[in-house]
């Protein structure tokens, strides 16, 4: 089996002063990439223990200030690391933070702040790469999600909301870069660190380090990650998020929508939709109305 090897590849890393950020840095040095750095603490983007751990056994290390939530700080992030790279080949949207509490309790203002910290700032920082990954027809990016936006969490309703938007935002990304060499996939681990302390069980925890989501995101940072995927994992088990599109059911009123709802529930010919247009194709092949398209 051929090693996914990154030598040449530069790497873009968000919200690295902690937590997966790290685990992350450190897994794509660790197979050849030059790895920038990025955060928004000064205090932790400086020639940091991370750096020093990184350059210390033989990797490219670059610490680079950037808040995800200001383009203006993205646009420029992305010029000087072209300027000192020529390039940048995988961009991992790592920044991220929730604040929680039920929706009954939730302040707007928190809901919003959750959305900027995590889909805003993860489409900004894509944003300023996109451009560079097009022209040189190559790039990977992956989008950290979460398992509350694809199955739910009581009291992270901005958190699940924004980690949702991000599937999207890979979807169609994914079908605009793809044919350019450019594959956009999700990673929603499960790992014990800060942002999570405290949510899961010790004997839980021991066994959800971060190290054990490496290969899932090295394959989704190398060349031959997938387009439009979203991989799970925690604890060394990796698994897929699925989305699929049912077939049509007929129904001229809301009580032949219900009486048939059984029907769809059981989901019997469900498929993957190759983009939006799946939604239409289906409905209008249960009117038995192909021929349109």
């Amino acid at each position: 089996m051929t090693d996914l090897r990154l030598d040449g590849r530069v790497a873009v890393v968000t919200g690295t002063g902690r937590g997966l950020g790290r685990t992350w840095a450190q897994a794509l040095a660790g197979r050849g990439a030059t790895v920038v750095l990025v955060g928004r603490d000064p205090a932790l983007v400086r020639e940091t223990d991370l750096a020093d751990q990184i350059r210390a056994t033989g990797g490219q290390a670059h610490p680079e200030l950037g808040d995800v939530t200001d383009m203006a700080a993205m646009q420029a992030l992305a010029t000087r690391v072209l300027a000192a790279h020529g390039r940048v080949d995988i961009l991992v949207n790592n920044a991220g933070m929730t604040r929680d509490r039920s929706f009954a309790k939730l302040d707007m203002a928190d809901f919003r702040a959750v959305l900027e910290g995590n889909l805003t700032g993860a489409a900004q920082a894509t944003a300023a790469f996109w451009p560079a990954m097009l022209a040189q027809g190559y790039g990977r990016v992956v989008f950290l999600t979460s398992s509350s936006g694809l199955a739910g969490h009581f009291g992270q309703a901005g958190y699940a909301a924004a980690k949702m938007g991000l599937v999207g935002l890979m979807q169609v990304l994914g079908l605009e870069g793809g044919p350019k060499g450019v594959h956009v996939n999700c990673l929603s681990p499960v790992g014990a660190t800060e942002m999570n302390a405290g949510l899961l069980p010790e004997a839980v925890a021991a066994r959800f380090t971060p190290d054990r989501l490496v290969p899932g995101m090295l394959l989704l940072a190398s060349e031959a990650a997938p387009n439009r995927m979203v991989l799970m994992g925690g604890g060394g088990s990796f698994e897929l998020a699925d989305l699929r599109f049912t077939p049509g059911l007929l129904a001229d009123t809301p009580e032949a929508l219900l009486a048939g709802l059984a029907t769809l529930t059981a989901a019997q010919g469900a498929i993957r939709p190759a983009n939006a247009m799946t939604q239409i194709e289906l409905e209008l092949a249960a009117l038995g109305r192909n021929d349109v398209i």
